[in-house]
């Protein structure tokens, strides 16, 4: 549909009355605007017809002369690409990932495109391999390189062909997300992103707001010196019961069980920025504390790993724990070296050789 103010003498329009089954495409330029006198805002449009449109057989038919009379609610502004040092330069859905950006049209073969690789993302968001976060979706106009990929098909995440930002493009954000482990960050992405909700990802995410208002629970109690010390304990056993399912049935992203990290199949398994090896993995699985080298490390804090027997969870700190033996590896041959419980609080810092 046009509005009155948008119709200018020269302008192109596009038609297809969408409620006529017998209508058909068309395109033309304004020659005159007229008014029926019966309000402002009932009109009708004289456009004069291209060669295309007059070589339907159905158009040249009614319109033999080349002209046609249009309603508004027919007819929309042709939308005609900018130029940009004579090059056409054309509107998009950009979705920027970690592993950089994927373009899509505003035709319908990108809107299903587009579709897919939202649902793609919303049906593995918990899974461990997800490492597309954080997300942020813009809305795009630009000339993209020749043979860059647009409107991809559907294929696994990390087939995508994703692209590096080109050089003077417009991007202006529409929505942004972390793209956290967390049952809010999942609900806002799947809400964003128009994408339909698995049971198994429906049941993760409300598992974990269970057992955030659980902990957010267990903190309040801690600073109520009247409160029970029975309420504290039942609410902390609750919370553990709770916590078997996801342990038990799923393998979620950022929550997973010590169990299952060692025995994950990947060379490598990042966690909490940390690459750990299969080697290293080894060690913890042995119950071991694992000394970190300086260039693994994401952080001062993540000199030592081991497995909390409390929590089933791979755990960091600056101080080796105190309860178990401390091994790394060496750095010219690889082998494992290690320090007893003893000897390790005797020293000032980490002496492991590397």
């Amino acid at each position: 549909m046009i509005r009155k103010e948008q119709v200018r003498i020269g302008m192109r329009i596009v038609g297809d009355d969408p409620e006529s089954p017998e209508s058909y495409p068309y395109k033309g330029t304004v020659t005159a605007l007229c008014e029926t006198g019966r309000n402002e805002t009932d009109f009708y449009i004289v456009i004069k017809l291209d060669g295309e449109s007059m070589r339907q057989p159905e158009i040249s038919r009614c319109c033999p002369e080349g002209i046609m009379r249009c309603f508004p609610w027919t007819v929309s502004p042709e939308e005609k690409p900018e130029k940009r040092n004579n090059i056409p330069s054309t509107a998009y859905t950009a979705v920027e990932t970690s592993r950089g950006f994927l373009f899509f049209t505003h035709t319908e073969e990108g809107r299903r495109s587009l579709r897919e690789f939202l649902q793609e993302m919303v049906d593995s968001y918990f899974e461990p391999s997800f490492d597309l976060g954080p997300v942020c979706v813009y809305e795009a106009e630009g000339v993209l390189p020749d043979l860059s990929p647009v409107n991809p098909e559907k294929m696994p995440l990390a087939a995508y062909p994703y692209a590096r930002r080109p050089e003077d493009f417009r991007l202006d954000a529409r929505y942004r997300n972390r793209m956290r482990p967390t049952a809010e960050d999942f609900r806002s992405f799947c809400h964003n992103a128009g994408c339909t909700v698995s049971h198994r990802n429906g049941n993760i995410a409300d598992t974990l707001e269970a057992l955030k208002r659980y902990d957010r629970h267990l903190e309040t109690l801690r600073h109520m010196p009247e409160a029970a010390p029975h309420e504290e304990d039942e609410t902390r056993k609750t919370r553990q019961q709770l916590q078997r399912l996801p342990d038990s049935a799923y393998d979620i992203r950022g929550h997973r069980t010590a169990g299952r990290i060692p025995d994950d199949p990947a060379p490598e398994i990042s966690v909490e920025g940390v690459s750990l090896s299969a080697s290293r993995r080894g060690i913890l699985k042995a119950g071991l504390g694992l000394y970190l080298s300086r260039e693994i490390r994401a952080a001062p804090a993540h000199t030592y790993a081991w497995v909390d027997r409390n929590t089933e969870r791979i755990v960091f700190g600056s101080r080796p724990p105190g309860d178990r033996e401390t091994a790394g590896f060496k750095r010219d041959t690889g082998k494992r070296s290690s320090a007893s419980p003893r000897s390790t609080k005797k020293k000032t810092g980490p002496q492991h050789k590397m």
